[in-house]
């Protein structure tokens, strides 16, 4: 999601102010796991990878 506002768990979490663009991605391995990878970082600035 790009230029989304900061939700308050991840200001208290990370101290960004301000928009933010935000990658979520999904790994799942059969049969019952799920792992959900979240990144966020200031608009404009793209996470290491």
């Amino acid at each position: 999601m790009d230029d989304a506002e900061c939700p308050p768990f991840y200001y208290k979490s990370t101290g960004i102010e301000g928009r933010i663009t935000r990658w979520q991605d999904v790994e799942y391995h059969a049969p019952c796991l799920y792992l959900l990878h979240s990144r966020i970082a200031p608009v404009g600035i793209l996470p290491p990878e």
